[in-house]
């Protein structure tokens, strides 16, 4: 006896099976921006995560059959944006309402069920970028809230929390990232010093 997998069951599985690949995409590319000296080996694999996404949704597509849309690959390849001209480039697409649709979607589905506010951000804008911002652009920082992404389309996903809270959480989230930027930055010249002292000199 055959037994049928209704639509909307399948639907459901692809839709789990693609976020894991994204989150995958974010994990990969996350380890490799750490590593300022594997900044090439850092482009190769993300040509190879689009490569397996754009299979991945070939796939799916075949199955549910919907039409893959290449922006939502784009978008899947490009996060988490780690330099001042990624974003700019971002903000610049986002005028394009399908893209604006797009990215909305995108970060839904980063979101799922229950991820926070804090959660979403790390996943779209590096520690090392958003070190060079602060809520409002003061300090000589550039202002987290003039971010399109930010401002608009990441607040739509969170929008039941209200505006108000919603800007609250973002000014504690941009501090929280600050300390792990420190924090790190502070591990890493202890790390070199300790290096530095356990090396002998021979003569």
């Amino acid at each position: 006896m055959k037994t049928y997998t209704s639509t909307s069951t399948q639907k459901n599985h692809n839709f789990f099976f693609i976020k894991s690949f994204y989150d995958f995409c974010y994990f990969v590319k996350k380890i490799y921006v750490l590593d300022r000296g594997a900044i090439m080996a850092h482009h190769q694999t993300i040509r190879e995560c689009k490569v397996v996404l754009t299979k991945v949704r070939h796939s799916v597509g075949r199955l549910t059959g919907e039409v893959e849309n290449p922006i939502d690959v784009e978008i899947a390849t490009t996060l988490p944006i780690s330099t001042i001209d990624a974003a700019f480039d971002i903000e610049e697409k986002l005028t394009s309402g399908e893209y604006a649709e797009a990215m909305r979607t995108y970060l839904f589905k980063l979101k799922g069920a229950n991820s926070s506010v804090d959660d979403v951000l790390r996943k779209i804008l590096t520690e090392e970028l958003l070190i060079l911002f602060n809520f409002d652009g003061r300090d000589n920082k550039n202002a987290l809230t003039k971010l399109k992404l930010v401002n608009e389309i990441l607040f739509d996903v969170f929008q039941s929390e209200g505006r108000p809270t919603y800007e609250k959480i973002l000014r504690k989230c941009v501090e929280l990232s600050h300390n792990r930027w420190r924090q790190k930055k502070l591990l890493g010249n202890r790390s070199v010093t300790s290096h530095l002292n356990e090396q002998t000199i021979v003569y």
